[in-house]
């Protein structure tokens, strides 16, 4: 009896299959042509969550059901299928070359049913095909053949040969901020300490390495795109990309930022710190811009960290924080942070970005005995260190700041033999800053960061500072006696902050 209802069920789907015209049971629009826009895709992404896709591979329902999607959209003649994650470091022109493909259904009694396939646009359209008929789990071959075949008379078609007259585009708000308009611009009008243009640091696996323009429009900041999009097809020089929207801090904006395919966010913000701009995401995700053009804004300054090396004034910082340098003002000696001292660049070592400056300045009198000591002895790895600097002061403020962790490798970015790798997390403005170990030693100078990596950062060991320091006539008098090996964490961070220092540097 089971075998007969069965049967006629078959030879009733195969009637309506055979006579029906394969159109959506519902879209998004009534006139959108879904073969047409077939015609102007080239890939399938198959959306997953997570969850779902931590199921594939253990021979449940929901692989078997993936699994005769993914065989019908290969059946289709799509170039490439994939779920979510094989599209993460995709690149292609344009957005729009891919269809999303999502899927919906229930489980009961034995049979798939409401299941439900959808194809959406770039643009957000879609075509919903639904069937009316259950799936069998068992009985009548496998569930992932069973899906295939039923998707078959659902959809029905193959999908055309690729033509790009058929893609659609993403919608276009242009500017007249062109890269050449821009320059022009900061030429010819007074100077803004934002206005410029700026390229990323990184190469985004999905962004690309792009650059964008910054200039203030009637009291207000916009962003253009200039250039270097992965997805370039999608976007034009001088389109749109983010309005900056002013907040309490004067280098702090929150962003009506497009994405890469143009949806607009409002979540993210942006930090403007040293020629930079830092855009953060909740989620702790940040891309790093630099600015290209101008190269030096007129009145602007710079800063970094320095420490004291001995009582007489010297101390110590990175060799590319005072480079062409015209002016160098030491703030935070003995803890005032209201008044400025005068410094000059004692002596420089580029191979190594270290220098030592000293304060040349009529009211000063002493940096006072330093209570640490600094090694010229090889780490080890696993060793615990921490750094103090004063890092994005614009957005953190001028309070010295603490971060620590371990060292990771007893070499630096590429194998560089003159750096630890540490896990000490820096950011721009913790370059000079002392690198110290549990025992209050100065074991380092931190100078950069790996802006593709997590807590990745890089110091140059002690031994190459004391080299840097016998080129000085006379030679300091450096501390040797550490007065804090003993002392707890917290005291010798009280004790070591006021002897590290903001240099500000025109």
């Amino acid at each position: 009896m089971r075998q007969f209802i069965l049967l006629m069920a078959l030879i009733l789907v195969g009637s309506i299959v055979n006579g029906q015209s394969f159109k959506a049971t519902a879209q998004s629009n009534d006139s959108l042509d879904h073969i047409s826009f077939l015609s102007g895709v080239r890939y399938a992404e198959v959306l997953i969550s997570p969850s779902q896709e931590s199921q594939l591979g253990k021979g449940t329902i929901l692989e078997s059901v993936f699994a005769g999607v993914v065989d019908y959209l290969h059946a289709m003649n799509f170039e490439e299928v994939g779920f979510s994650s094989d599209f993460i470091n995709h690149r292609m022109p344009s957005v729009c070359e891919k269809t999303s493909v999502s899927i919906d259904y229930a489980v009961s009694n034995k049979a798939i049913v409401d299941f439900t396939i959808t194809f959406s646009s770039c643009k957000g359209e879609w075509w919903e095909y639904k069937s009316s008929y259950p799936i069998l789990i068992d009985g009548w071959g496998k569930l992932e053949s069973n899906v295939f075949q039923r998707l078959k008379h659902m959809h029905g078609f193959a999908k055309p040969a690729y033509n790009k007259n058929y893609r659609e585009h993403l919608p276009l708000e242009l500017t007249k901020w062109k890269e050449s308009v821009i320059r022009e611009h900061i030429t010819v009008e007074q100077d803004d300490p934002l206005e410029g243009i700026y390229e990323n640091v990184v190469e985004d696996r999905i962004r690309g390495k792009y650059r964008i323009g910054i200039v203030k429009e009637e009291d207000e900041y916009i962003m253009s795109y200039i250039g270097g999009a992965l997805n370039y097809e999608d976007w034009v020089e001088g389109e749109m990309k983010a309005k900056l929207i002013e907040t309490a801090n004067p280098a702090l904006f929150k962003l009506k930022w497009k994405t890469d395919d143009k949806s607009l966010s409002e979540i993210p913000y942006a930090v403007f710190e040293l020629g930079t701009m830092n855009v953060v995401w909740p989620e702790g995700r940040s891309e790093l811009f630099v600015k290209i053009f101008p190269a030096k804004t007129n009145g602007s300054a710079s800063s970094g960290t320095g420490f004291a090396l001995s009582s007489d004034g010297y101390i110590v910082t990175n060799q590319h924080v005072i480079d062409k340098a015209e002016k160098i003002q030491v703030r935070g000696i003995n803890g005032d942070f209201s008044k400025l001292y005068l410094a000059e660049t004692v002596v420089e070592d580029r191979n190594n970005d270290l220098a030592i400056i000293r304060i040349n300045d009529s009211g000063f009198t002493s940096l006072g005995q330093p209570p640490y000591s600094i090694s010229p002895n090889l780490s080890d790895v696993g060793s615990s260190v921490y750094a103090l600097g004063y890092p994005l002061r614009a957005s953190m403020g001028d309070e010295v700041k603490l971060t620590n962790g371990i060292i990771s490798s007893n070499t630096g970015f590429k194998g560089d033999i003159t750096s630890y790798q540490v896990s000490v997390p820096v950011q721009p403005g913790n370059s000079g800053g002392p690198l110290i170990n549990k025992e209050g030693e100065i074991i380092g100078v931190i100078n950069s960061k790996h802006l593709g990596a997590e807590n990745a950062s890089y110091a140059i060991k002690g031994s190459y500072l004391f080299n840097l320091i016998q080129n000085i006539t006379p030679v300091p008098l450096i501390p040797t006696a550490n007065s804090i090996s003993s002392k707890s964490f917290t005291e010798q961070v009280k004790l070591i902050k006021n002897y590290i220092y903001i240099l500000e540097v025109d």
